[in-house]
């Protein structure tokens, strides 16, 4: 495994040799910019529609009494912060999904409390023809992350018309779109939270929009052909094996 110097300087070298950069939000394009002047092409993500039966989307608010947690045990995605709101909200389950990359103390600490508070559900990592029925069953889809580049569960969780929960807010487009609620603290999630699971109304025009966002810009027909325009691109003005595109993240 590359140690974490070899990987930025890896990173930088590539950056630097690549003849087009793709960035998923207009704030890396920023950053970009801003750390390397370099310029990036902000192209949505693919993700690949799992959903078969369109009619599991609609209705579930009523029924539904599980918040979803997905990611690592790592510091960023601040774990913790889900656990305080779970044991604030006993009334709902708390399906929690992922793992630490590697053991650390911190890990065991959030592991071992998790398993004492009753409506917390610690189900481990989970391949993501698993993740179907808890995307199906939740109210919503909580992200506690101190900062993110664009969460392919958001991509996951709207391809279902869930709503998301989130501290962060990539290029904002879940206040612009209407696509869940952003909070950003402990409180906040608590409260829009709640506010979700007591409003059908308001969960079925999340949803909608959700569902509407993602189907507009980041099924499969929607999104690769930007990609194959970009490549096309390289591939005429460097020549058929020259073209070098490098995808990046900061996450």
């Amino acid at each position: 495994m590359l140690s974490a110097h070899r990987q930025r300087v890896l990173y930088r070298y590539g950056l630097r040799h690549a003849d087009r950069i793709i960035v998923q939000t207009h704030h890396q394009q920023n950053m970009l910019r801003e750390h390397f002047g370099l310029i990036g092409d902000v192209l949505p993500m693919p993700c690949e529609d799992t959903v078969q039966d369109r009619q599991v989307i609609k209705g579930r608010s009523s029924d539904s009494s599980s918040v979803l947690w997905i990611g690592r045990f790592a510091e960023q995605k601040r774990l913790e912060w889900l656990l305080d709101v779970a044991e604030r909200l006993p009334q709902y389950r708390f399906d929690v999904v992922g793992g630490p990359n590697s053991p650390s103390a911190y890990a065991t600490a959030l592991q071992t409390r998790g398993r004492t508070i009753a409506n917390v559900v610690l189900h481990g990592p989970l391949a993501r023809s698993e993740l179907g029925r808890l995307y199906q069953g939740a109210i919503c889809l909580c992200s506690t992350a101190g900062y993110e580049g664009f969460p392919n569960t958001f991509l996951e969780a709207w391809s279902y018309g869930l709503p998301v929960i989130s501290s962060v807010d990539p290029d904002g487009i879940i206040a612009q779109f209407g696509l869940g609620r952003v909070a950003t603290s402990v409180d906040g999630l608590v409260r829009e939270i709640d506010t979700l699971a007591r409003s059908p109304e308001l969960w079925d025009r999340i949803s909608t929009a959700a569902r509407e966002y993602y189907a507009a810009n980041h099924t499969l027909d929607r999104s690769m052909g930007r990609f194959e325009s970009l490549f096309q691109d390289v591939v005429r003005r460097f020549g058929l094996g020259y073209g070098r595109v490098r995808p990046s993240t900061t996450s």
